[in-house]
């Protein structure tokens, strides 16, 4: 037999259940933000990565955006620095730069 009762009659559960809410909805919200932010970054380093190549080589190779995307954000600002100081960037060029391991 489950037992009933109000909050009316039990304030203090009324009080930990909004401070608990409280709470949880502000860590999911932190939570969701940054993740966000994250991908968004993501996103961001990779469009930049990308217009850089094209402008550089004039096409993007088909393998590229799949190599960038699986790259951490270390690797893109790396591999960015890479292209943007490159003289003269080829297609071996730029395999060579999207491969290196950091030093």
């Amino acid at each position: 037999m489950a037992v009933e009762f109000t909050l009316e009659e039990y304030p203090l559960y009324d009080e930990a259940f909004a401070k608990g809410f409280a709470v949880g909805h502000a860590e999911g919200f932190n939570r969701g933000y940054a993740k966000g932010f994250a991908v968004g970054y993501a996103k961001r380093q990779t469009k930049s990565l990308l217009h850089l190549i094209e402008c550089c080589c004039g096409s993007v190779p088909d393998h590229v955006p799949d190599r960038i995307l699986a790259g951490s954000n270390e690797d893109r600002d790396r591999w960015l620095k890479a292209i943007i100081g490159a003289d003269n960037l080829t297609t071996a060029d730029l395999d060579a730069i999207l491969n290196l391991q950091p030093s």
